[in-house]
This record gives C-alpha cells, structure tokens and sequence, in this order.
C-alpha cells in the first residue's frame, strides 16, 4: 500500500470508468485503474520532483488515468460496433491538451465523445484570445433549467442557466511542439441574474454565486 493524498494514511488510489444511461442510472464499471504512491519525501525530494515532473513523459504520471478511461470506453463502443454512443464524462483534472488529441486523433472506427469541465484559460487561435474571454462574449444560443442539489446548508433548488458554446482552435502547449492545434467546441453556462435576485432575497442577504460552468 501507498500513501493518500493526506499523507496521514495508506492505501490504494482507485480511478473507475463507470457507465451512466442518459437517465442517470448507473450501468456498470468499464475501467479501473488502481496503483500506489510513493511516500512522502523530504522538502527539497519534493521540489526536485515537481522540477522531473515536467520533462516526465504522460505514461509515467498519474494523469494517463483519463487517457485509458477515454481509451476504454472506445473500446466498449467499437465492442458494440457503435450501436451506442458513449460520451466520457471527466473533471477538471482531465482538462489536458494530450487527452483532447488522444480525442482528435482516435485510432478507434468508433469514436467515443469527450466532455471536460475546463480548468485551463488556454490560448486559441480565434482573435489571438484565450478561451474564457472568447467563448463569455459569444451570443446566447438558449436557456436551460437545472435542479441545484441540496449542500453546505444550502436548500435544493431549481434555477436557469443561459447557454453559450462555439468551436475554438486550441495553440499548443511550449511543451508539445510536435502535435498540432485542436479544433473542439467550447460550452459557458451562466447562471440568470434574476434568479440569484430571488435566492438571495429569500436568505435574508447571505451571499449567494452565480452558477458558471
């Protein structure tokens, strides 16, 4: 067993694929990867790793987890011969320019969608810009209503998000000169104002943000 990422604990880290119908309801596991990590070292082990980390390859870091989920579930698709369409599903971790070209350039006939919650303002080719000033300013192109879930002593709750999206170039990374640019479709959602007016009204004044996918 490995250390945890609180370093109190030991353990396995565990990263599942699982399969989702459009309903929500859960399917199976396609994927899951397990492995440990080392234990912590000293500060200055520490600082030199990180250093190592940039000239490690993708194989030897523990992001390759979202490249052999996506990798995964194209294989299921093409086991089906593209019968159903899967769509994998990743967080902000996933947000990485080689999981979106193991994505444009899928050796699989049955290509998997890829749906990644951003987390990099990478820059794009469109009015030399990055991505969050290009795509906020985009036309709306319409509305949808969401349930909130319940949290942090916040009620459940309904609300409407306004919708944006439009197809950007992503520029290589410095590290990558040898790829070339990604063309994909960027989606902002943002929640109404009108509808924050009302929430807040009803909680005698507590702050409250504007959902801003």
């Amino acid at each position: 067993m490995g250390k945890q990422g609180n370093d109190k604990s030991l353990g396995f880290m565990l990263h599942p694929t699982l399969a989702v119908g459009t309903e929500g309801t859960p399917l199976g596991i396609l994927d899951m990867q397990i492995w440990t990590r080392e234990e912590a070292e000293e500060s200055e082990e520490v600082y030199i790793k990180k250093k190592e980390a940039k000239t490690r390859t993708i194989e030897e870091k523990e992001s390759i987890k979202w490249i052999k989920s996506y990798n995964s579930t194209c294989e299921f698709e093409n086991q089906l011969e593209g019968e159903i369409h899967f769509v994998n599903v990743c967080d902000r971790e996933g947000d990485m320019f080689k999981l979106f070209n193991e994505y444009a350039n899928s050796k699989y006939k049955y290509t998997s969608d890829l749906l990644v919650r951003a987390c990099q303002n990478m820059n794009i080719e469109e009015e030399n810009k990055h991505l969050w000033d290009y795509v906020t300013v985009q036309p709306e192109a319409g509305e949808v209503k969401i349930q909130v879930p319940r949290r942090e002593g916040k009620k459940a709750r309904e609300t409407t998000l306004i919708v944006r999206y439009c197809e950007v170039t992503i520029m290589l990374p410095k590290t990558l000169p040898k790829l070339k640019p990604i063309k994909v479709y960027a989606v902002y959602t943002l929640e109404k104002e009108t509808q924050v007016r009302k929430i807040i009204a009803g909680s005698n004044g507590k702050n409250q943000r504007r959902i801003k996918w």
